[in-house]
């Protein structure tokens, strides 16, 4: 968008919808002119809409569309506020903008794409609607018929607009006062204290019937340099310059109306006179009518029309000879004439006569009817003017320049002096742009479609030689012809960036991204960065080769081991079942035989355990184990395989200690048969490198969003550090004599990828002499997160490890579930801390008033309300009042951070976290 334009609609934002707010229009008039307004304006065809959020607060339903197709509107209906939900129902759940440039391959049309498409709706940008206090009201978007990305001028332009809609809304929810105490201390009600507020022009509220100022805004205040005590007291009359003048211009201005005057003088607090540009129109309140007044100081738009028509005067253009006047403009391409104070036509020049013939009009004729209005406004101001006429659908802009002396007004098209002054300023960009580029770490260039590369930075010079006279394939395919494929084309074509990798003559390997790109004249280009990864690509094919190769190598090794395990099997069937046979006719052998066949059996279990292991290992590392996932409740599920476990280990004289409750209300999502295995596993490992006496402790505690974790202690001998990693290798058992404890040592490697298969993970922590720990942690079914958010604490139990009884809790109210697993981990260094989340506010606040936190950490953007709202209902509660809240934010603006402090926030913490900057915080509060 222009930048004249984006200055028409803050112009049309703060005089026309101000003006029907203000006035009390009916909120669907003051939308679907606000909309119209926008679409005038905007670049091509577009369409505006404006969508309110229903009574639900679930979805959106449009209020204002007044040039979209009546059968997209009407099939439109309503739209789900959700992820996904096409531009403006993503635009309400995210509280952001949301620029859709292409409806046909963007994911969040989906559900939309096909009715879009149907009434050829290419692109969307939607910005959220806020009220003054940052609730959500709806959307206001721009359609377009082709794919396209908005500008910045368009961005603020839209929210510019959603703003003013916001305060229409507002504005058609509230009530006026029907009572109004002594006129003279008449006060505007908060509605137009929010539009003071807002608006950057100055407002007086006036009663003319008792000719006094009721009101004004701060602008206002600051306008005329008087204090509002000092305003209040003038009469409208004290700020004029011609006090009649003004009595007869309110005069014409009826109840209802809006009256504007372009050119008006006031004066100021110290006497200085100044021009403005003022419009004047009617508030009725309780059946009475009082006047507001928008005013806009001109004084530098004045100021350079006068310095502009004195360099008219210097050039010689006053001259009334035709000849000396037409050596400037006759051969002019834009239109210039000569205009008698008699509206006589006097001069015109080639591109003049041109539009003169549309009139059916010559030199020598009156001036044509659309521009007498112009020049008699010239006439009475005596200033320089710009106009606009429209002539065959094109619009031709004029400045006019008053020669007093001779009798005449110059006319001629503005762009005679603004067309240097931009070219200058295109040139001085585009070397701007260019000296930022020179230098890039990356080679750089711009490709124009005609093959040409109009600049390209050093690196770019370095590797592919210099662009002068040089095309593109020139250069980088070292082609005489263009290239069968171009990629810059395919820009050209669809507007899309692409992005490749691709291979030069030479050898090199290049990451290359293209982009489209207007140049600062308009002019169509695509922007191309092309990166070295030579090096890292042959990196990377080493890497895949080396991969493959172990790839190969452990898959023929699970091979192996799974035929050589089936192998085995049949023997070991002949050697147990002949074994098994001769023991249960034992009363026939010698003792010798008998014991000889105990020490047969022994082993041959021993190894057939081991078979079975091996067996169990190649199946996973070959990726053939198949899991049955279930809900699996996680208390009774313990207390079976422990009864299983328990007589084996009274037998060792180890005491096993169930700290988790048969009734807890926890699933786990895992595979039933291989859960089963893991428990034995590493209990019977707990309980076999036990000492007599000892004991097995099983605990749990949240381990994160969603997941549980299950610790099994001991009192044994414990591991040094230094084995931590290498224990979960296959026959790894950390030189334990054989024959002093069984087993094969596969047991833990299975164990861990078995629990890594069930999206889990294996823990251990140890101390010589003292005993371990082994911990895994599994996720939970949906139904049991309700539960984990309570924060389960560890069971009862006698174990030296079981953790102390928290002395502090701290309520973070969070909806991020990486920030709260940092938060976690974080509080996790200090002990006695009790962590208790809530994922939005009203959970957050219902949690304060159960939980009673000795401190709250609070996040500022929260799906339902956002962190200052959530503060509020917190500090409404007496019996929450006393609790120190402090803010933790990624919002690092110090109004922010202002706010929140004087809201009553303990403290303000921005994102990303200072850990020892949280860890005093919380020293501060929790002692």
């Amino acid at each position: 968008m222009k930048s004249h334009q984006f200055q028409q609609t803050q112009d049309f934002g703060q005089n026309n919808i101000l003006e029907m707010v203000i006035q009390g229009c009916s909120l669907e008039n003051t939308l679907d002119t606000l909309a119209k307004n926008l679409e005038s304006i905007s670049i091509g065809t577009s369409y505006c809409s404006i969508m309110l959020v229903d009574k639900t607060g679930e979805y959106l339903v449009l209020k204002s569309g007044p040039s979209l197709p009546e059968e997209y509107r009407n099939a439109l209906g309503q739209v789900r506020i959700s992820a996904g939900s096409g531009s403006c129902g993503t635009s309400v759940f995210r509280r952001k903008n949301v620029i859709v440039e292409d409806i046909e391959n963007d994911p969040l049309w989906a559900d939309f794409r096909d009715l879009a498409l149907k009434y050829d709706l290419r692109a969307c940008w939607s910005v959220p609607i806020f009220d003054s206090t940052r609730n959500v009201l709806g959307t206001f978007a721009y359609y377009y018929k082709h794919p396209r990305n908005p500008s910045a001028g368009e961005i603020l332009t839209l929210e510019s607009a959603a703003h003013y809609a916001g305060l229409a809304i507002q504005r058609s929810n509230m009530a006026i006062p029907v009572e109004l105490p002594n006129p003279s201390t008449i006060r505007v009600n908060s509605v137009y204290q929010q539009l003071f507020a807002v608006v950057s022009d100055a407002i007086i509220i006036v009663d003319v019937g008792l000719n006094s100022v009721i009101d004004v805004n701060d602008a206002a205040l600051e306008l005329y340099g008087y204090s509002r005590e000092e305003f209040l007291k003038l009469s409208p009359e004290d700020i004029c310059i011609n006090p009649e003048k003004s009595r007869e211009a309110i005069a014409h201005v009826k109840p209802g109306q809006l009256k504007k005057f372009p050119l008006w003088f006031h004066k100021k607090k110290d006497g200085t006179k100044f021009p403005l540009e003022m419009s004047v129109g009617t508030l009725s309140i309780d059946q009475k009518v009082l006047f507001y007044t928008v005013v806009r100081d001109i004084s530098e738009q004045i100021q350079k029309e006068q310095n502009l028509f004195k360099e008219i005067q210097k050039r010689g253009m006053q001259e009334r000879k035709p000849e000396t006047f037409s050596e400037f403009p006759l051969q002019n391409p834009n239109p210039v004439m000569k205009v008698g104070f008699d509206h006589t036509i006097l001069f015109a020049n080639n591109s003049a006569c041109e539009l003169l013939m549309a009139w059916n009009c010559r030199v020598g004729d009156p001036v044509p009817s659309e521009f007498q209005t112009p020049i008699k406004k010239i006439l009475e101001q005596k200033l320089p003017k710009d106009f606009e006429i429209k002539i065959n659908n094109r619009s031709y802009s004029f400045r006019m320049a008053v020669l007093e002396e001779n009798k005449e007004i110059n006319l001629y098209g503005a762009i005679v002096t603004q067309s240097r002054e931009i070219g200058q300023a295109v040139y001085e960009e585009r070397q701007n742009l260019y000296h930022m580029l020179e230098h890039l770490p990356v080679a750089f260039h711009l490709q124009a479609p005609d093959y040409s590369v109009p600049y390209a930075n050093k690196m770019f010079r370095d590797r592919f030689g210099s662009p002068e006279n040089m095309k593109c394939y020139d250069l980088m395919q070292k082609r005489t012809r263009p290239c069968e494929v171009c990629s810059p084309f395919k820009i050209f074509e669809t507007g899309e960036t692409i992005s490749s990798v691709w291979t030069a003559p030479e050898g090199e390997t290049y990451l290359t991204v293209m982009t489209p790109f207007r140049d600062l004249d308009g002019s169509p280009l695509v922007m191309e960065m092309a990166i070295d990864i030579s090096e890292q690509e042959r990196s990377k094919k080493i890497a895949v080769e080396a991969q493959k190769a172990a790839e190969k190598a452990n898959r023929a090794k699970s091979e192996f081991l799974s035929s050589m395990s089936h192998e085995l099997r049949t023997p070991m069937n002949a050697i147990l079942g002949f074994a098994q046979l001769m023991e249960i006719d034992g009363d026939h052998l010698p003792q010798t035989h008998t014991e000889n066949v105990k020490q047969i059996l022994s082993a041959g279990k021993h190894l057939l355990d081991l078979i079975n292991e091996i067996l169990d290992l190649a199946k996973i590392d070959s990726g053939k184990i198949q899991l049955k996932f279930e809900g699996i409740p996680l208390g009774t599920f313990l207390s079976g395989v422990l009864e299983t476990i328990d007589p084996w280990a009274k037998k060792q004289n180890i005491r096993i200690l169930n700290q988790v409750p048969q009734d807890l209300a926890v699933k786990v999502r895992a595979d039933s048969m291989r859960l089963k295995q893991v428990l034995f596993n590493l209990v019977s490992n707990a309980v076999k490198y036990n000492g007599p006496g000892g004991s097995v402790t099983l605990s749990y505690e949240k381990a994160g969003p969603g997941k549980i974790r299950i610790n099994v202690i001991d009192t044994g001998r414990g591991i040094e550090e230094k084995d931590f990693q290498t224990i979960f290798d296959p026959f790894n058992r950390l030189k334990v004599d054989i024959s002093e404890i069984e087993g094969t040592g596969i047991g833990l490697s299975i164990t861990k990828r078995l629990i890594e298969l069930m999206g889990g993970r294996l823990l251990v922590k140890s101390k010589m002499g003292e005993g371990s720990t082994f911990s895994f942690e599994l996720p939970v079914t949906n139904e049991s997160e309700a539960f984990l958010q309570q924060s389960i604490q560890p069971g009862k139990g006698d174990h030296h490890q079981t953790p102390s009884k928290p002395r502090h809790t701290v309520l973070y109210i969070e909806d991020n579930a990486t920030n709260l697993e940092l938060v976690s981990q974080i509080i996790k260094m200090k002990n006695g801390i009790r962590l208790v989340n809530a994922p939005n506010g009203k959970k957050g606040v219902d949690l304060a008033r159960d939980q009673k936190p000795q401190l709250i950490l609070m996040d500022l953007h929260l799906p339902d309300m956002d962190g200052f709202e959530t503060f509020t209902k917190i500090q409404s509660d007496e019996n929450m009042r006393d609790i120190p809240v402090v803010a933790l934010t990624a919002d690092a603006l110090e109004v922010d951070k202002k706010k929140a402090l004087q809201m009553g926030f303990k403290d303000y913490l921005v994102k990303p976290i200072d850990v020892s900057l949280f860890l005093k915080v919380l020293d501060i509060y929790l002692t």
